[in-house]
């Protein structure tokens, strides 16, 4: 079994705001819901090989947004199924324009850590 820290952390941003009719810088940092972005993470379209796999993921999506716990045990097949889909999104080209995200950045770091680095238990 592995542990999954669940536990949410914050982000810095920079985003541009009209006020007064000016375009303004804003800086600040803002929660990283980790739950939901790891229930998006899973339910990708097209990120799985198969139906089972498809199942799979989703069924662990749910499991992880529902968990009681600021953390989730999963087994080692888990653990692999959410890497597997990590690394695909890891490697793919960052697109916004289409709806695609690649994973990194201060954003999904610690997140990415997290699935990565899972506590053996």
């Amino acid at each position: 079994m592995y542990r999954i820290d669940l536990e949410n952390y914050n982000v810095p941003f920079e985003r541009w705001k009209i006020e007064e009719g000016e375009r303004k810088l804003e800086t600040g940092e803002e929660e990283f819901d980790v739950r939901k972005n790891i229930k998006q993470i899973l339910r990708v379209p097209g990120i799985y090989d198969d139906g089972i796999e498809t199942c799979d993921g989703v069924d662990l999506a749910n499991r992880v947004l529902n968990a009681k716990e600021n953390y989730i045990d999963i087994t080692s097949d888990e653990l692999e199924l959410m890497k597997k889909v990590f690394n695909k999104l890891i490697k793919r080209p960052h697109n916004p324009s289409q709806g695609q995200i690649s994973l990194g950045g201060d954003t999904f770091i610690p997140l990415i850590r997290c699935v990565f680095k899972a506590e053996k238990i």
